[in-house]
C-alpha cells in the first residue's frame, strides 16, 4: 500500500472541507484526478466579506459540528453580592479551576462552590481593612488576597486556615497575578 498517497488525499479532502467551512464554498473533491474544484454561485466570494465572527475560529468544536447555540435570556444561577464595591480597578471575583468563585464583599471573603452550591464565609478582615483583590492558583488549590492596607494572603480554602501574610505595598493591592507557584 502507497501511504504517501493515502497522506495526500487526506490532506486534499482537509483542505477542500476547511475551504468549504471557512470560505463558505461549495468544495467539491475528485480524487480519482487527484485535484479540488471550487465551485461558487458568486465567483467573487473569495473576496467578499461574509460576516464571520472571529471569535468563531477558535471556538474549540470542529468546524463541521458547530451550529447555531441556544443561550437562555433568563439566568439560571443569581448570587446576591451587597456589599461588592463598585471600584473598576479592583478585581474582587475570581473563578478556580475547581468550579469555586471567590468574591470579595467589602471585609469578607467569600467561596461559591458551582458544583455543589456551597457558600462558605473564609475570613472577616474586620471593619479597619477590605478586600480589594482575590485570585486562585492555577491549579485552584490556594487563594491570594490583598487589602487595602497593602497586606497580601495566602490562603487554603479547604482547610479555611491563612498561610501567610506578607506586606510591602504601601496602598491598596488592587490586582493579582500567579507566576505558576
Amino acid at each position: 500500500m502507497n501511504y504517501a498517497n493515502t497522506e495526500d488525499d487526506e490532506n486534499k479532502v482537509y483542505r477542500a472541507m476547511l475551504q468549504s467551512e471557512v470560505l463558505e464554498i461549495d468544495a467539491k473533491t475528485s480524487l480519482v484526478n487527484d485535484s479540488v474544484y471550487l465551485t461558487s454561485a458568486d465567483p467573487y466570494s473569495l473576496l467578499k466579506y461574509s460576516g464571520m465572527c472571529t471569535s468563531d475560529f477558535y471556538s474549540s468544536k470542529p468546524l463541521y459540528f458547530r451550529a447555531k447555540e441556544k443561550i437562555s435570556k433568563s439566568p439560571f444561577k443569581v448570587l446576591d453580592a451587597p456589599a461588592l464595591k463598585d471600584d473598576f480597578y479592583l478585581n474582587l471575583i475570581d473563578w478556580s479551576s475547581e468550579n469555586t468563585l471567590a468574591v470579595g464583599l467589602g471585609s469578607c471573603i467569600y467561596l461559591w462552590n458551582a458544583s455543589t452550591s456551597k457558600v462558605t464565609k473564609l475570613y472577616d478582615l474586620g471593619g479597619s481593612d477590605i478586600v480589594t483583590s482575590v485570585a486562585w492558583t492555577e491549579k485552584g488549590t490556594h487563594l491570594g488576597v490583598g487589602t487595602n492596607s497593602g497586606l497580601f494572603q495566602l490562603w487554603d480554602p479547604e482547610a479555611c486556615k491563612l498561610i501567610k501574610t506578607l506586606s510591602g505595598h504601601d496602598s491598596r493591592i488592587g490586582a493579582l497575578s500567579w507566576n505558576d507557584c
